[in-house]
């Protein structure tokens, strides 16, 4: 069963009630029609609640002593600030644990600059996620009393156990789900325990650790509004990174986090950000949830990733009156940590390709189990993210690295997983779990190790029980667009008040628009084929667009060929001057234009069985479409082109014709052809030819003419 995709188009039609109200919102407000159209869809049925969501009134704040055992938290760590007690913040490799272990630290160091603080984040390779007993013991020798978490620690039931046997208190922050017996700890912080009345359950790590701070500002002060304000103005920015990274739903308490933390490092950044924006090609003036999503939580993590988390915990704890060169090293170290990740992940994508595409059965295997040696185990988690977008399906990517794991030996294998809706992993790998030495993870994402000598077994029993659960449905994937636009939509006012809506992310996405019958007027490899610039028309209005990470040689269309887009409408800015550009983010042959493709292949069929048919149909080719189709296989020269690629390289010639070029081109000795009906991918191969051919004489063509009308 193979996965297909829907597109589904969301609006409001022709009803005359919403119309009106979209109007309304429109002239009210002066925001073009399609912000005031997105404003209703996303639930503001009237102009004061659409002003409210625009505007950012209203934005919650909820009291941090409604999460169940705070008082206990802040009293503690208060506690532990006048009596100058030796402080540690236990945190994650990640850019939550590590904006929060930065928020703790500088809050807990701005009350008592006298009083130790340190933090400890664990190795991602030596040590795994989450405390330690080793890393406790190692505390212990520093004469830590208080071991306060952030983003961890919700399961460390035996750790914390430990450390209260070595005399360390534990203050547990996280915002990970709980399991039904928390840890014995002198604090545990979770919006997620069954027995919190906070309002709102999906803070990130970091936002956990923003309440304990604006808790403990509170005690210190008769004005509760003054100590929210302040933990808001000094914080709220790296609060943001964290709550972006995290992909936490861009809504409630979490979309006024971002909205004050957008605004903070717009107007004076921390020294950390502005610099680490300044490398990802950057002004905090112009900072959004996309600069912070795709700039600067990459760079962060590949210190996690590639070595250690703490450079950049460094980077973020600089202040204003640090070194600027400081600065600037520790930024320029996580963009080459960051480059090292691409380029190792373009490595490892390379070998996984490879190996999916000789041993994977994609008529019988409904997960993708591919093993290596020697890929990096920090890098394989996003390379099977790759996978599974590329081919629809769930894959787990295994690396063996010669390294001792677990304790168990020297041959075994890091694992990590991915899946798609429909697939819960940890289920699947539940089922195979007498092959697995380890395991853990969520519905969409998880780790594993496991020996060499059980990956084939491993991978027969995972494929099993997904063949047994799987159902039609689970094969569907859905492309949405909030409304479809027309040419006249497409405008600097509409681009405009779309950032209106911000901040992007879950629950709040950036809106994505469908638009049918586009036109490519050209198109063009961008970035070493990395992206394409298109140029579109529609009813006379011709449209720039881009498409990232896309193949040119499958998605280069016939030039005048007709398309339906769904796309983001985005403002690009050169040299002063703003102008409309679409991101494109899918793209399929407008309903016309696919008719006219599958009469094109079903007629093909026809002709080659036997059919008689006119020269008005132009089925053969002369010598110069020969010659074009040839010179653009030998242009190409990768093994392999989309049918796409090759008929715009072609000069513009039917489906039919083509397929009549390349059956005489592989009958005469001068290629071989495969084609693939599923995906329109040609593989071919030019051969060495010695004398000369003459294609007039291929028994194909001679009996095409001898048919033709």
């Amino acid at each position: 069963m193979e996965r297909r995709k829907i597109w589904k188009i969301g609006g409001i039609g022709d009803d005359a009630e919403a119309l009106s109200c979209v109007s309304a919102i429109s002239s009210a407000l002066g925001v073009s029609s399609v912000c005031a159209k997105l404003l209703y869809l996303r639930g503001c049925k009237t102009v004061d609640s659409a002003e409210d969501f625009i505007r950012k009134n209203g934005l919650s704040i909820y009291d941090p002593f409604r999460l169940a055992d705070m008082k206990k938290a802040a009293e503690r760590i208060l506690k532990a600030v006048e009596n100058s007690e030796n402080v540690a913040i236990y945190g994650d490799y990640d850019v939550d644990g590590v904006s929060a272990t930065a928020v703790l630290y500088l809050y807990l160091e701005e009350l008592n600059p006298d009083m130790q603080i340190g933090y400890y984040i664990p190795d991602r390779f030596a040590e795994g996620y989450g405390m330690s007993t080793k890393a406790i013991d190692l505390l212990a020798t520093r004469e830590v009393s208080l071991i306060v978490t952030v983003d961890t620690g919700i399961t460390a039931i035996k750790e914390v156990e430990y450390a209260k046997n070595l005399g360390i208190d534990v203050v547990v922050t996280d915002h990970h789900e709980c399991r039904e017996e928390l840890p014995n700890a002198c604090a545990v912080v979770n919006p997620h325990r069954a027995d919190s009345e906070y309002p709102f359950r999906e803070l990130a790590g970091v936002g956990v650790a923003f309440k304990l701070i604006t808790a403990i500002e509170m005690l210190r002060t008769d004005d509760k509004n003054q100590a929210i304000r302040k933990v808001y103005e000094k914080y709220a920015d790296l609060v943001t990174l964290g709550t972006i990274a995290d992909v936490m739903p861009m809504v409630d308490e979490n979309r006024n986090i971002v909205h004050f933390g957008l605004l903070k490092i717009k107007k004076n950044p921390r020294v950390g950000i502005r610099t680490l924006l300044e490398k990802a090609g950057t002004s905090h003036a112009k900072c959004g949830t996309t600069s912070i999503s795709f700039g600067i939580a990459p760079r962060m993590n590949a210190a996690g990733r590639m070595a250690h988390a703490s450079r950049a915990i460094e980077l973020m704890l600089l202040s204003e009156n640090d070194d600027e060169t400081t600065a600037e090293v520790l930024a320029e170290a996580l963009c080459e940590y960051n480059k090292a990740r691409q380029d190792e992940e373009q490595r490892i994508l390379e070998q996984v390709y490879l190996a999916i595409d000789e041993t994977h059965d994609f008529k019988n295997d409904r997960v993708i189990v591919a093993a290596g040696d020697n890929w990096h185990a920090g890098v394989i988690g996003i390379v099977a993210s790759k996978v599974v977008e590329k081919y629809g399906l769930p894959a787990v990517l295994i690396t063996f690295d010669g390294e001792e794991n677990h304790g168990s030996g020297f041959d075994v294998g890091r694992g990590s997983g991915r899946s798609v809706s429909g697939v819960n992993l940890v289920e699947a790998l539940s089922s195979a779990s007498e092959y697995l030495i380890k395991f853990g993870g969520h519905e969409l994402a998880a780790g594993l190790s496991i020996t060499r000598a059980d990956v084939e077994d491993f991978k027969c029993a995972v494929n099993t029980y997904v063949r047994n659960i799987e159902n039609e449905d689970m094969w569907i994937t859905a492309a949405e667009a909030d409304c479809e636009l027309e040419a006249a939509d497409i405008n600097k006012k509409s681009a405009e008040d779309i950032l209106l809506l911000e901040p992007f992310g879950i629950s709040n996405p950036a809106p994505v628009f469908f638009m049918r019958d586009v036109n490519v007027v050209s198109s063009k490899s961008l970035k070493g084929g990395k992206h394409i610039k298109f140029v579109m028309e529609k009813d006379g209005t011709v449209i720039d667009a881009i498409m990232f990470n896309a193949d040119y040689e499958v998605f280069n269309y016939n030039v005048g060929e007709c398309f339906d887009i769904m796309f983001n409408m985005d403002l690009n800015e050169y040299n002063g001057y703003k102008s409309v550009q679409l991101v494109i983010r899918e793209i399929r042959r407008a309903e016309s234009a696919q008719k006219k493709l599958e009469y094109e292949k079903a007629r093909y069929k026809e002709i080659i069985n036997g059919a008689k048919f006119t020269a008005d149909e132009e089925i053969i080719p002369n010598r110069e479409e020969f010659a074009a189709v040839y010179k653009a296989l030998k242009f190409a020269d990768d093994g392999y082109i989309s049918e796409n690629r090759l008929l715009a390289l072609s000069g513009g010639i039917n489906c039919i014709k083509l397929y009549v070029i390349l059956d005489v081109l592989a009958q005469t000795g001068l290629c071989d052809i495969n084609r693939n009906n599923d995906n329109d991918l040609i593989r071919y191969s030019l051969n060495a030819v010695t004398s000369k051919v003459n294609l007039d004489e291929a028994p194909l063509l001679i009996k095409l003419k001898d048919r033709q009308k």
